[in-house]
């Protein structure tokens, strides 16, 4: 009873989860489909045909994804965990994912393991073709990227080489130069 009804409110719904915008499990098996790292484990729930009474191998591809977030001055506190509950998800179906923060330039290449909270690393200019050339250095490494912004970026953005997803905040600009599927996050 010391903290106000509005202000607990406020903290539930920043810490809730949200429904995806997307069915990530679909639109990461299309994009994604064809995946080079292959993970190797041995399981007691299959008998191994060749040695009975032994462990049976299986192997689980694992796609590797790039999630590109626009940390620009333009992009709120509110679009930034919109950003995050959908990274929350894509990284919840399974896949590898490595997250790149970048505004005019990439600033920091992290791996993303669940995380919940909401960390700006700078906020300046919006230059997109920052991580699209990122991407395009290292299209041997990822299977597909996924851009998350709010759209309000340079008029002639360099095209990524690999499959890419645009997720354009709620309130976004639709009108983006560049060569890829684009989804907006609904309210």
């Amino acid at each position: 009873g010391t903290i106000p009804d509005h202000l607990k409110d406020l903290l539930k719904s920043r810490l809730t989860m949200k429904t995806p915008v997307a069915n990530w499990r679909a639109v990461l098996r299309q994009f994604a489909g064809n995946s080079q790292k292959v993970e190797n484990y041995r399981t007691r729930k299959r008998e191994n045909y060749r040695f009975p009474d032994s462990p049976a191998n299986k192997t689980k591809v694992v796609p590797s994804i790039c999630v590109g977030i626009d940390t620009s001055g333009s992009v709120g506190e509110h679009e930034l965990h919109e950003f995050f509950n959908e990274i929350y998800h894509i990284w919840k179906t399974g896949v590898s994912v490595t997250l790149v923060h970048w505004d005019t330039q990439v600033h920091l290449v992290e791996d993303y393991k669940g995380q919940k909270e909401v960390k700006r690393v700078v906020s300046g200019g919006t230059y997109m073709s920052s991580f699209t050339n990122y991407l395009n250095d290292n299209r041997k490494v990822y299977d597909c990227g996924i851009i998350l912004s709010d759209g309000f970026v340079e008029n002639d953005v360099v095209d990524p080489k690999i499959p890419c997803l645009l997720v354009l905040s709620s309130n976004g600009n639709k009108e983006v130069n560049i060569k890829c599927k684009k989804i907006k996050i609904s309210l």
